[in-house]
This record gives C-alpha cells, sequence and structure tokens, in this order.
C-alpha cells in the first residue's frame, strides 16, 4: 500500500463512498466548533497563505436557502466578524475576511461574492480557492466543479493576514455569534470537509466533485495531498451523536467538536 503522497489509480483505492454518512445540524441549539489557535481559519490566515477550502452541503426541505452561515470565525464578546463563509438571502455565495490587529475596525481583506442560486433539499459541492502569491488576493468558487460566475469582489491586498490572530474567537460551521451568548443557527447537512494550504487547480477540483477520492492520497487529476491541512470525513465515527469528528489528514488537528450533539445522518452527497 502506498503511503501518503502516493499516485495510484482512481479505480484502486476506497473511495469515500465507505463513510456513513453526513453531519446533520438541525437548526435549533446545535453546530460544529473548533477553538481558536487551531481552527482550520486560523492555518490559513497568515499573510500570502494561499489556501482552498473545500465541502459538501446541503439544506433539507425546499425553496430558497435565505441567509445561511457555512463557516465563521468571530470575536466572541462583540459578535465583530473575522471571517465569514455564507449564503446571501438571494442564495449567492460570498466570502469575507477582516482585520482589525491594529484596533482601528474591521478592514475587508477578502469580499467576494459569486451567483450561485443555490435551493433546500440539493446537495452541493463548494470550493473556494485563494491564491494569494501575488499582490492582491486572487478568490474563486467553484460548485460542483464549476467556476462561479462572481458578481462583486474588491481589490485586496496579499500581504495582511486575513484574521486579527489576537483574540479569542473560535470558528464555527453552521451558526453565527451576534454577541454575547446569542447566536443564530442554521438547518444544515455537512461532509467532506478539508483545507490546503494551496491553490487546487481546476482538474483536481473537478477529480473532487465528480470522483470522490480519499484526499489523503493523490490520484488521478489530484495532486495535492502533501499541502492537505485538516480533513474531516463526518461520516467516520459510529457513535449516534457526532460529538468529536476527528482529523483525517494525518497531521494532528483538533477534531471537530459537536455542540449540543449534532448527529450523523445517513444521507450523503454520494
Amino acid at each position: 500500500m502506498l503511503g501518503l503522497g502516493g499516485n495510484i489509480q482512481n479505480d484502486k483505492i476506497p473511495k469515500r463512498a465507505y463513510t456513513s454518512g453526513s453531519t446533520l445540524l438541525d437548526g435549533t441549539n446545535d453546530y460544529l466548533k473548533q477553538d481558536d489557535g487551531v481552527s482550520i481559519i486560523d492555518l490559513i490566515s497568515p499573510a500570502s497563505t494561499s489556501f482552498s477550502i473545500s465541502f459538501y452541503f446541503m439544506m433539507p426541505g425546499s425553496g430558497g436557502t435565505a441567509q445561511v452561515m457555512l463557516m465563521t470565525k468571530t470575536k466572541a464578546a462583540s459578535g465583530d466578524g473575522f471571517l465569514w463563509l455564507y449564503i446571501s438571502g438571494s442564495n449567492d455565495l460570498s466570502l469575507q475576511a477582516s482585520n482589525d490587529e491594529a484596533g482601528s475596525g474591521l478592514q475587508n481583506q477578502i469580499l467576494a461574492v459569486w451567483d450561485t442560486n443555490f435551493v433546500k433539499g440539493t446537495w452541493y459541492h463548494i470550493t473556494i480557492t485563494c491564491d494569494r502569491s501575488g499582490t492582491n488576493s486572487n478568490t474563486l468558487a467553484y460548485v460542483n466543479g464549476d467556476v462561479a460566475t462572481r458578481s462583486n469582489h474588491s481589490t485586496t491586498a496579499s500581504n495582511v493576514a486575513l484574521i486579527d490572530t489576537n483574540n479569542d474567537a473560535y470558528m464555527s460551521m453552521g451558526t453565527f455569534n451576534i454577541n454575547t451568548g446569542h447566536f443564530i443557527y442554521y438547518n444544515l447537512h455537512f461532509d467532506e470537509i478539508a483545507v490546503w494550504n494551496s491553490v487546487l487547480t481546476a482538474d483536481e477540483i473537478t477529480e473532487i466533485a465528480d470522483k470522490y477520492p480519499n484526499l489523503t492520497q493523490n490520484v488521478g487529476d489530484y495532486a495535492s495531498s502533501g499541502t492537505l491541512l485538516r480533513y474531516y470525513r463526518m461520516g467516520q465515527d459510529t457513535s449516534a451523536s457526532a460529538v468529536s469528528i476527528e482529523d483525517m489528514s494525518g497531521n494532528g488537528g483538533a477534531p471537530l467538536a459537536g455542540i449540543n450533539a449534532p448527529t450523523t445522518s445517513t444521507t450523503k452527497p454520494y
């Protein structure tokens, strides 16, 4: 068997389909959390760090999605945000990263909006890539392997950290901390969350979206196992509740903690 970084054909390795399902957040009082200092957002925040984030999500039900928070990091005391990945009321996908390191108020380092038109009851594979190797950040979104149309984008410098690293905020998925003790919760399925400190190519993203390989090994057009930082395969737990979802990247990352007992659902995107 090949170790991490080996390259074998797509039909020779177990697919992600062996996992039992996704993690369901029921929209009442549960969400996924990573404490400050160990979250995937902290890993991609340093100045000039290029990154990619990939995951599947689905909102149960039908109709438009309205506003949904997919991933956020906020100041615990005030609710001021440092990174949001969310769906707006018009069903557009938005990414915003802000920095208040100097204490002069939130300064946008990334602000991008894509036309996506998500609907409930449908699984989507999302990949966000951000190339920060040049003077300005270049951020793209892929939906089910295809590049989404960017409807709004501000020119943002690459040489500034994306978030304030001197705060006690934590990263969460499926919730937004609007101020001390006040949360908004969202009804979501999540699956296969991964982050890299590199920019995935379009061919790699298509490989992931269409053929769902195990991301710890290079396979087919996917060749970025060496830059994989965190990999949360939601169906790997065997308990009824997804209390702790382990990092499967091999890098020893902190688990995604299920707050108020999100459940492991047999519903999955593949």
